[in-house]
């Protein structure tokens, strides 16, 4: 527990003794909290087509910080990316892997019915987790099974809040245990990838970002 009180209280100085870090935190802040502002307006359908462009800008923010683009960061990158957005694919195709559901229009460009940014998202979300918990005094085995747990319940407060703002629906009247178990798995998979391919440097905008998506859809799920 003192550990993850000591990594905690790490990003906090980093937030407040980098400057470019602090004032990238605060600009993505304010545009999730526009967006929140925005969805859960009576203007919702005009706001729902920027969610690309968020996601495009969280995931940039995210990588901005990165300090060494190594040829095995780049290879889990893609092979991250390339993995879940197959999975999908497969899941929406078949209702076999997540349960039966289909994408809506919000996501930008499909292929096979999935949006080209679901595997940006993956690969955003663990990225950020990964590196959230790659200073704890554990192995990777552990990590990644803390952080599939930290991704399923992003998972939790993200399913009704998609499912109402017509990001994805499910045919069945509630989401399926199904999906979160796939989650665990997948993250836990591609989290084990992560830690496997190289050392990661701490990046401490993963905090950022984690702890802003975790907000953003606690509070839309409330006001919803």
């Amino acid at each position: 527990m003192s550990t993850i009180k000591e990594h905690w209280n790490y990003c906090q100085s980093c937030l407040l003794t980098k400057p470019s870090l602090r004032r990238t935190a605060i600009f993505l802040a304010l545009l999730y909290a526009i967006g929140l502002l925005g969805l859960a307006s009576p203007y919702r359908a005009q706001w729902l087509p920027l969610t690309p462009l968020l996601l495009l800008i969280t995931a940039a923010l995210l990588f901005q910080h990165h300090p060494v683009w190594s040829k095995s960061f780049v290879y889990f990158c893609a092979i991250a990316w390339l993995l879940s957005f197959l999975l999908e694919v497969l899941g929406v195709q078949t209702g076999h892997i997540f349960g039966t559901y289909r994408y809506g229009t919000h996501l930008g460009w499909c292929v096979g019915g999935v949006p080209l940014l679901i595997g940006l998202n993956w690969l955003m979300l663990v990225y950020a987790v990964g590196n959230m918990l790659a200073p704890l005094p554990s192995s990777s085995t552990l990590k990644s099974v803390l952080g599939a747990a930290l991704l399923v319940v992003l998972d939790g407060l993200m399913e009704p809040v998609a499912w109402q703002v017509g990001f994805w629906a499910w045919d069945s009247t509630q989401v399926p245990w199904q999906n979160y178990a796939t989650w665990y798995l997948l993250a836990g998979a591609l989290l084990q990838l992560f830690y496997a391919t190289h050392t990661p440097p701490h990046n401490p905008f993963g905090v950022v970002v984690y702890t802003i998506l975790l907000t953003f859809f606690g509070i839309l799920g409330l006001l919803l």
